[in-house]
């Protein structure tokens, strides 16, 4: 990412339709909230922290195909790895959920020109498919928090079988999203 570019998208934020100021509104809060959610698991806000992410985050939107925003999640990932490191914590589901949130809102910004306004559809289809990871991702945190500090016996098995279960879903999609679907 060059000043020029930055500069130029800039400029192209300010003819932003409606609907890209709440998205970039929206990303910035979520990615700031997932920093502060860390913060308040580890009993303490470190406002550099929200700061730098806050202002990775003001780069991701106005630059939304740069690498801005996979810096403003690892960096949130890092804090929660240093700061928190509390999986079983309700707060973990805040944090993912930001995160989430920041990552549909600037993808479908890097997608879309500034001016554009993105049809209900589009934004159903996006919607439902961010559900279902925030789904999936509160159904792993409560077999995580329901299995904290508590020793399974055959736990090393049991991952095994997770891990073959997982793949064969992964490659089964993969499967039927790449299959032909034949003349239309």
């Amino acid at each position: 990412m060059n000043t020029g570019a930055v500069t130029d998208a800039i400029g192209r934020i300010w003819a932003a339709s409606g609907q890209r100021w709440a998205l970039i509104v929206l990303a910035v809060l979520a990615i700031v909230g997932a920093s502060m959610s860390t913060g308040r698991v580890a009993g303490h806000v470190r406002v550099e922290m929200v700061v730098l992410v806050a202002v990775l985050a003001v780069l991701a939107v106005v630059v939304p195909d740069s690498h801005a925003a996979t810096a403003a999640i690892a960096v949130v990932a890092i804090q929660w790895f240093l700061e928190a490191d509390d999986v079983a914590s309700a707060w973990s589901l805040v944090a993912a959920t930001g995160l989430v949130v920041f990552h549909l809102a600037v993808a479908l910004m890097a997608v879309t020109p500034v001016h554009a306004v993105v049809c209900a559809a589009v934004l159903t289809r996006w919607a439902r498919r961010g559900a279902v990871v925030l789904v999936a991702t509160v159904v792993v945190w409560g077999g995580v928090a329901s299995l904290d500090g508590r020793s399974v016996p055959g736990g090393v098995a049991l991952v095994l079988a997770a891990l073959v279960a997982l793949t064969v879903v992964v490659v089964a999609a993969s499967v039927r999203s790449t299959a032909d679907p034949g003349p239309r």
